[in-house]
């Protein structure tokens, strides 16, 4: 991930607990606003009026986005370990009001992705399969609804531009294209260096070798895109999905478990074979069985914090997920955190909805959601979840006939069922 490794703060006893403030604020501020709109008679359901909740998060929001970039990044960094603060954020996203243009939460990621800060990245991604399930289940080519949705998309679509600087993403095979060099003859020393009777492989020559390779195009040029068409669609998701994966075990279980579950809703809305995916309905620890999220009880930090996976080596990354592995169940089953409603009729009728909808993705897509789902997989705690979304890949797949992610899928769920026995 591309940013700026701030220098090490030292943490306060005042920092801490002007970040806790914040993180309180902002829980009580979207819970409020869930409940309000989940409320027929409109009422705010806490001990606060309209005006002195728009008050507060203003003031939230001009601390969250003005402060110093070392500010900043201290404070993301903590919410990322807020399993409450995550909540309340995704429940407020799955609001039917989300990502209009004033919608706060869209201005707090836009201005975040764009720092030039690693944690502040890192929390707006953790939220991307969220906010992928929210375009993909309610845009339509004409829709300009979610216009500050849009602006985060191609936000973060816009910095993975920039750091490509307008270049091709080619693949270099590593492999010579000449027989072994122990049974070649002497005719390409020979060649190459201008001397006879030379064993060894010179730098020229393997240079000479090199050149003769011709790369692999895998993506060509990404173009600037300033507004989201149906042209242009495509390679926008296909590019911010490539962002996510890139950083994916560098993010919380949660964001993880979120992911397959909008990969297997995605892929199976509009068919029957969902009904036949076994239900997990929440994350659950081992060690009190309590489940991480729920809006209504916020629970004190320290009891329900996620392991810090702000990690920046792949072994010290493995050293987290095993932590993980040690505290969490493994979610053996399909979430509802998306399709979540607080009345049961509500979320009845929006899964009678959804049964009506398919969303169609090209190939490119599927392609990267697998690899992603291949990397999800072989964690322990996610690994269940991840089968069952490249089954529902699968299944989508051979009901479109899509040969190549038949086959992707297919090679991937076999490697799976003959590592578990």
């Amino acid at each position: 991930m591309e940013g700026t490794s701030t220098p090490i703060r030292k943490e306060s006893a005042q920092d801490k607990t002007t970040a806790s403030i914040l993180i309180n604020q902002l829980i009580t501020y979207f819970n409020s606003d869930c409940q309000k709109q989940n409320n027929e008679s409109g009422d705010i359901l806490i001990n606060q009026s309209n005006g002195a909740v728009n008050v507060n998060i203003e003031k939230i929001m001009k601390t969250l986005l003005e402060s110093i970039i070392n500010d900043i990044s201290f404070y993301a960094s903590l919410f990322l370990e807020s399993e409450s603060l995550f909540q309340s954020i995704l429940n407020s996203i799955l609001l039917d009001s989300f990502g209009t243009r004033n919608d706060i939460i869209c201005k707090w990621f836009y201005s975040w992705y764009n720092l030039n800060c690693i944690s502040s990245k890192k929390f707006v991604l953790s939220f991307l399969p969220a906010l992928m399930w929210v375009y993909l289940s309610k845009s339509h080519p004409t829709n300009n609804v979610l216009i500050g949705l849009e602006s985060c998309l191609i936000c973060i679509y816009n910095q993975e531009y920039i750091k490509r600087l307008g270049k091709e993403k080619v693949f270099n095979a590593p492999t010579l294209s000449l027989p072994s060099y122990i049974y070649k003859s002497d005719d390409l020393f020979l060649n190459s260096t201008g001397i006879a009777n030379n064993n060894t492989l010179t730098e020229n020559a393997l240079k000479l070798i090199t050149t003769q390779l011709k790369p692999i195009l895998l993506d060509k040029p990404l173009p600037r895109i300033e507004f989201i068409t149906s042209a242009n669609r495509i390679i926008l998701l296909k590019t911010i999905q490539s962002v996510y994966t890139q950083n994916i075990l560098l993010l919380s279980m949660f964001s993880r478990v979120i992911f397959c579950e909008m990969i297997t809703r995605i892929s199976s809305l509009g068919y029957k074979f969902i009904d036949n995916i076994p239900i997990c309905e929440r994350i659950t620890k081992i060690n009190n069985s309590k489940s991480l999220l729920n809006l209504s009880e916020i629970a004190e930090e320290d009891e329900l914090s996620i392991p810090p996976t702000t990690a920046p080596s792949t072994t010290i990354n493995n050293n987290n997920n095993l932590c993980n592995s040690a505290h969490y169940k493994p979610v053996i089953g399909l979430t509802n955190y998306l399709i979540h409603r607080d009345d049961i009729i509500k979320q009845n009728n929006y899964i009678q909805q959804l049964s009506k909808k398919r969303v169609f993705l090209p190939e490119s897509i599927y392609q990267e959601f697998i690899v992603a789902l291949t990397l999800c997989a072989f964690q322990e705690t996610t690994n269940e979840c991840a089968k069952i979304s490249i089954q529902s890949i699968n299944n989508r797949a051979s009901f479109d006939l899509v040969p190549e992610i038949i086959l992707s899928s297919n090679s991937l769920l076999h490697l799976l069922n003959v590592q578990k026995k």
